[in-house]
């Protein structure tokens, strides 16, 4: 038999057996040494070394190290004895070993994946609802701008008969801020049913849609008992509306702002001077009600050294009193307008993570003396 028939009669032979054998066939040609050309030839040599780095140690083989075959298929030594092997059905039995081969870097990527910026908090989720027969167009951008310091509004939709020419104003703010509208037509003159349509969508967005609250803007007092009913939920319900809001509506909110303190709402004129006139000193402290109102805050939130600190103060007056605004005295912030008053005390403190923390405490009455 030539080398070539052998090795082409070797490899047919190894395709046939299990994986099981090719290791100690690899080993028995291996070890063979100096080999016999006439009975293994030089590629089976070869061919035994690859196959022999990648199969793993399993039961030998027979003494004589040379297969042959029979009829049946059945793989024997030389001298005729059966070799011992596992079935073809139970071939695997581990991982088979890779062999080795020079490492190449991977190239560097040609572009670099973008991750956004894990929020500490989270912002919350809104769902908008307006009522066109009872809030000014002219108040929508500022009121989309107040709606964006507490979260996002996922849902934006206003209420109302869009036959009506009343309501030609809000057609132009619809497109611009990407609010949906929802027509409702006049069953009866005299009865409004789009306060109904927004009462029903409200509650079918509170038990459906994965909200944090609602924004609820009208100047109507009909929609008292839908912002109790969301608050029950535990969702946070914001009110917006004119001077003229009824007070139940007012205090059925978390928080209610007036639009007439809005970026954009009302005359022009008229407006912008009244949002931009700040009262003095003297006007501040003979308003008794807004004194009150910030003694009681602070004496309720104060510690035992007296400090309070201005965000449990905020939070006081807004459980007290949901419309109070500072921007209604012409000051943009609380601590401004506490500052203002000059009948407390200012104390900031940087704690070590950077943030500036506000105290505030009342300053005492000048002690008099009795006179002799």
């Amino acid at each position: 038999m030539s080398a070539r028939r052998a090795a082409a009669h070797v490899w047919r032979v190894l395709a046939e057996l299990p994986q099981q054998v090719l290791l100690r066939v690899g080993e028995r040609l291996r070890q063979a040494q100096p080999h016999d050309e006439e009975q293994v030839p030089a590629a089976a040599v070869g061919a035994g070394e690859a196959l022999a780095g990648q199969a793993q140690l399993l039961p030998g083989l027979g003494a004589g190290g040379q297969l042959g075959g029979d009829r049946a298929g059945r793989h024997r030594n030389v001298d005729g004895s059966a070799i011992e092997q596992v079935p073809r059905r139970h071939h695997h039995v581990g991982p088979v070993r890779i062999p080795d081969f020079p490492h190449t870097p991977r190239p560097p990527p040609r572009y670099r994946l973008f991750r956004p910026m894990d929020s500490a908090t989270p912002q919350k989720r809104f769902a908008v609802l307006i009522d066109a027969d009872n809030v000014s167009a002219k108040a929508i951008e500022g009121l989309i701008a107040e709606i964006a310091n507490y979260g996002v509004a996922i849902v934006k939709r206003i209420y109302g008969d869009w036959t009506l020419p009343s309501l030609k104003s809000w057609k132009d703010q619809l497109l611009e801020h990407a609010i949906q509208p929802i027509q409702q037509f006049r069953y009866t003159v005299g009865k409004n049913a789009t306060d109904s349509a927004l009462i029903i969508d409200a509650m079918d967005l509170l038990f459906r849609a994965k909200l944090d609250g609602f924004c609820l803007v009208s100047s109507d007092s009909d929609f008292t008992r839908l912002a109790s009913r969301i608050r029950e939920e535990g969702l946070m319900v914001i009110g917006f509306g004119e001077r003229k809001t009824p007070r139940a509506f007012v205090t059925a909110c978390d928080r209610f702002v007036h639009t007439d303190i809005l970026r954009g709402a009302g005359p022009s004129a008229d407006a912008e001077e009244a949002r931009t006139k700040r009262k003095s000193a003297s006007e501040l402290v003979h308003d008794r009600k807004l004194v009150d109102l910030l003694r009681w805050a602070v004496e309720a939130s104060e510690d035992n050294d007296g400090w309070a600190n201005l965000g449990a103060v905020g939070a006081k007056i807004m459980s007290q009193q949901p419309d109070f605004d500072a921007r209604s005295y012409g000051y943009g912030k609380l601590s401004s307008l506490v500052e203002a008053t000059e009948l407390f005390e200012i104390e900031r403190v940087t704690s070590q993570g950077g943030r500036v923390d506000i105290l505030l405490r009342e300053v005492p009455p000048p002690s008099t003396q009795r006179r002799r």
